[in-house]
């Protein structure tokens, strides 16, 4: 294959904080998807013509019914062919009532950083908060992480 025939799969994911709490979703109980019955973070695949920013929303809004209003882009993961997106909102208390499930997923909850690391995650989701736990915990916190200390480029 030709280098400019090969193209990239693109996601996009977001860690949305409200009161020291991640908002995760539980996927659908269905053998046909990838990681069926499992946690993960907002976020979903960039539709073809969508930037990272279009996707992120789109997904947030789809999943939890949300537009929030802090929702920043930090920098992305390039891993095997998979290019993500990563996002991070923090949320007000008027934005956290309009949370509803939307068409994906059998559930979405808060949980602190102790109660994700007992969750069965999706294996992205998994690896991300075992290797970068303190620095998503400062962010949790509102402290300044850099890119670099996420693991992320620009």
């Amino acid at each position: 294959m030709l280098q400019n025939e090969f193209i990239m799969k693109k996601t996009v994911s977001s860690l949305i904080i409200y009161k020291e709490k991640v908002l995760l979703l539980l996927r659908d109980n269905i053998s046909e998807i990838t990681d069926p019955n499992k946690w993960q973070t907002i976020g979903g695949y960039v539709e073809e013509g969508e930037s990272f920013d279009m996707a992120i929303k789109r997904e947030i809004k789809e999943e939890a019914g949300l537009s929030p209003s802090s929702n920043k882009y930090y920098g992305k993961i390039i891993n095997k062919g998979h290019i993500i997106g990563i996002y991070i909102s923090y949320l007000t208390d008027e934005e956290v009532k309009e949370i509803k499930l939307g068409n994906e997923g059998q559930a979405l909850n808060f949980f602190t950083l102790d109660e994700i690391q007992k969750l069965d995650l999706t294996p992205p989701s998994k690896m991300y908060f075992e290797k970068y736990l303190s620095q998503i915990e400062r962010l949790i916190n509102r402290d300044t992480v850099t890119i670099k200390e996420l693991g992320l480029i620009t």
